[in-house]
């Protein structure tokens, strides 16, 4: 740090302090001599504590410079920097007029989420290590494809804070991508007794229509989200045959109604169900499986082999 002089009267003397390898040098002249020694005597404190003081006393002693020189301190000209929740508050408002409902309630689900968790206190302190802990306890609750689903909503909202400069990099980049090596499993016939099992003894009315889904996904071939959407007005020509508009397509399929499901439909439809979308399917499925002690990484729910 080099040492300021002490100006003549009338002369300029301007501030030239090297701290911590940055040099501090405000364009306001010090013109008065006291004011001069005064900066040269903070400026001499701060060189003796640079290596010992703490931070908030470090700050403290520019604070003395800046003001002895009548230049307001630059972090008194800054806009604080945004918490997590007050960046994601803030990134939803402005992005919600250009997604879709269905994308809007996924990216508030994800980001809340995550700012729930996350122990920085400034957008800027947020780690790499800070999103690699969240894609793990994500893994825990869901498929390895929803959990980088949700880091990829993170990583580009976190990408938009890089582009205004609140952060230097984005740390939830290419985090939780799918890999080839996770495989789906089927629902096999040991699994289906177990959910029969559990559902005999646990009989709720949600219960028994995953049921009615399985079997409608498992002996007919639908997919999960057609099977819990079929009612009463599907099941035509005395029970033999099923009419709907898949959901995937928006095509008419008419197709033969497997004797097992004729006989879950005759129990019950699922009508207390009414899942609106693919992923909030993906939560309950999962979570019903749980339940029953059924563990499956990716389900695939094929025919059996009995």
């Amino acid at each position: 740090m080099s040492k300021s002089k002490t100006p003549k009267d009338g002369a300029t003397c301007k501030l030239d302090l090297q701290v911590a390898g940055k040099r501090i040098r405000p364009t306001t002249g010090i013109s008065d001599p006291k004011v001069a020694r005064k900066v040269e005597g903070a400026a001499k404190e701060l060189a003796e504590n640079v290596k010992t003081a703490s931070p908030e006393r470090l700050k403290r002693l520019c604070a003395a410079i800046f003001d002895a020189a009548g230049v307001t301190p630059p972090w008194e000209n800054q806009t604080p920097e945004p918490t997590p929740l007050e960046f994601v508050t803030r990134w939803l408002t402005d992005n919600s007029p250009t997604l879709s409902v269905d994308l809007f309630g996924k990216y508030c689900g994800a980001l809340q989420n995550f700012v729930e968790t996350c122990p920085a206190r400034t957008v800027r302190l947020i780690r790499r290590s800070h999103v690699l802990s969240w894609h793990r306890d994500l893994e825990k609750q869901f498929s390895p494809a929803t959990a980088s689903q949700k880091v990829g909503l993170l990583a580009k909202a976190l990408q938009d804070a890089v582009d205004e400069g609140l952060m230097d990099s984005n740390p939830a980049r290419r985090i939780g991508s799918v890999t080839a090596t996770v495989e789906r499993r089927d629902l096999s016939d040991a699994d289906y007794d177990k959910l029969t099992e559990y559902v005999r003894f646990h009989g709720e009315s949600n219960n028994e229509e995953w049921m009615t889904a399985i079997a409608l996904a498992r002996w007919n071939g639908l997919r999960l989200m057609d099977a819990v959407n079929i009612r009463q007005n599907n099941v035509v020509n005395e029970g033999s045959i099923l009419d709907f508009v898949c959901a995937k397509t928006g095509e008419r399929m008419v197709v033969p109604l497997h004797p097992v499901c004729q006989i879950r439909l005759a129990i019950t439809f699922c009508d207390r169900l009414r899942l609106k979308s693919k992923s909030q399917l993906s939560q309950c499925f999962t979570r019903f499986l749980e339940r029953a002690g059924v563990e499956l990484s990716l389900i695939h729910i094929s025919e059996p082999t009995r």
